[in-house]
């Protein structure tokens, strides 16, 4: 069961990656393995926390960063201000987010609408 913002696609991605990584230093060793040995190592690093980006204490997703309080999770929708003008609640994601158009949100409408003008008569513009 995932924890906090965890995602299961990416657990599973992870989980592959470990295995993958598991089974590579067992054939290097020149040991002969089942992929049910390879599994049962895998699944058990992602319950307790390792992931195949980092497992170290100073990953701030690390399961060990957290259990040691150097690091936690917030929601993005967690007040961390007031604004007197608008009487409303600041939350982070209004801190983090941009008011500005994103660059590629913008090329991708220009290439969709260069397309469609493509496909059309140039009376019909």
């Amino acid at each position: 069961m995932p924890v906090g913002a965890e995602d299961s696609e990416e657990l599973v991605q992870d989980a592959l990656y470990s295995a993958a990584r598991m089974l590579d230093s067992v054939e290097r060793a020149g040991k002969k393995v089942t992929a049910g040995n390879i599994a049962y190592y895998a699944i058990p690093h992602m319950k307790s926390g390792r992931r195949g980006s980092s497992c170290g204490r100073t990953d701030a997703l690390a399961s060990t960063t957290q259990l040691d309080a150097k690091s936690s999770l917030h929601s993005m929708q967690e007040e961390v201000g007031y604004d007197p003008e608008t009487d409303e609640a600041i939350t982070l994601d209004d801190l983090l987010a941009s008011e500005r158009e994103d660059p590629a949100m913008t090329d991708a409408r220009d290439l969709d609408w260069e397309q469609f003008l493509a496909t059309h008569d140039y009376r019909a513009s």
